[in-house]
């Protein structure tokens, strides 16, 4: 009995042991590390390389990012070492830009050895040539370890050498990504070149992740009512499809200004009168007043939802415009009794 009960303490510890080690590594990074405003874990490094930026010297600055990178090649510190190589690079080229080949050589075979993917995403997306859909298979043919990541200092970044759709997309998606695959595939969608957003392999593959989830997989489901070659008059109806359908919910928001954004163009193109654009205005007042009232989670899906906020600032702003007609300069008063 002695015998089995010894049996039975050394397998169920070498079974916590294994699960361990399992967790560990399947959790290998998103440490807990204390960070700068950046997200560097680096921080009294950086601390001297933000000094050397003050006191202009560029050769100290390369020495630390060197430094840096180094440390973070170590440690595996992914955003450390992103965000070193690259400043080190500009850097040393704003010196020398005879130096520029060699060190873009340099940086991508150190973002090869350092092998994580987030990095190499990042990397591939802003250096150019790769093709979205072979940064897509990068992804998705990496997308366990980045499912198991979440190195958000890298959502600040983004992708920024394709524009698109990318300047529609609302601030408040990085505060939801729940893994760096999320965040690929959100960064990946603005390179779509088609007409629709709901067409190719980035949106499918972003479609069949997100789902019917929320709010993420929501604003999905309002992109594709928003960012389509529909005509106008179908576009609102299916804007006004998908704000009546989440009635309630800040997501919804976004449609309601979408539409009031087209009605208030209208107005302007058709020379609506002042009654019309007073009752429109009490609108935009209602939606601002209900836009303010989200509170917690639902309150930073809206938070930098300003459009109609501009529509109401376009529409009380005092201004004098002067045209000439006929030889007649004529005073254009906006919001003004008298001059």
């Amino acid at each position: 009995m002695k015998r089995k009960t010894l049996t039975l303490v050394f397998t169920g510890l070498i079974t916590l042991i294994l699960t361990t080690l399992t967790m560990n590594a399947f959790l290998r990074k998103d440490k807990s590390q204390a960070t700068d405003e950046q997200g560097h874990v680096l921080t009294g490094l950086w601390t001297d390389w933000n000094k050397a930026v003050q006191q202009d010297r560029p050769k100290l600055q390369e020495e630390i990012l060197a430094q840096i990178r180094e440390k973070a090649k170590d440690q595996r510190l992914a955003w450390d070492f992103y965000d070193a190589s690259t400043r080190y690079v500009d850097a040393v080229t704003d010196r020398n830009w005879k130096l520029a080949d060699s060190l873009a050589a340099e940086f991508a075979d150190n973002v090869r050895k350092f092998d994580e993917p987030i990095v190499t995403f990042t990397w591939m997306g802003r250096r150019g040539g790769d093709s979205p859909l072979d940064i897509l298979k990068y992804v998705q043919d990496h997308a366990k370890s980045l499912k198991s990541s979440r190195n958000d200092a890298f959502y600040r970044v983004g992708l920024s050498r394709y524009g698109g759709i990318g300047a529609a997309l609302a601030p408040f998606l990085p505060e939801f990504y729940a893994n760096d695959y999320e965040y690929a595939l959100w960064q990946l969608l603005p390179f779509t070149s088609y007409p629709n957003v709901n067409e190719g392999d980035i949106y499918a593959a972003l479609k069949d992740y997100e789902r019917d989830s929320y709010p993420l997989g929501v604003y999905l489901e309002y992109l594709e009512a928003s960012l389509n070659s529909l005509s106008r008059d179908a576009k609102l109806a299916e804007l006004q499809k998908f704000a009546d359908k989440y009635e309630g919910k800040a997501v919804s928001m976004y449609a309601k200004a979408d539409i009031l954004d087209f009605r208030f163009d209208e107005m302007e193109k058709s020379g609506a009168e002042s009654a019309e654009y007073e009752a429109f205005y009490k609108e935009c007042q209602d939606f601002e007043k209900a836009r303010k009232a989200f509170n917690g989670d639902e309150a930073k899906i809206v938070g930098g939802l300003n459009s109609v906020d501009d529509i109401v600032r376009n529409l009380t702003e005092k201004n004098i415009g002067l045209r000439v007609e006929d030889g007649k300069i004529i005073a254009v008063l906006k919001n003004l009794k008298s001059v």
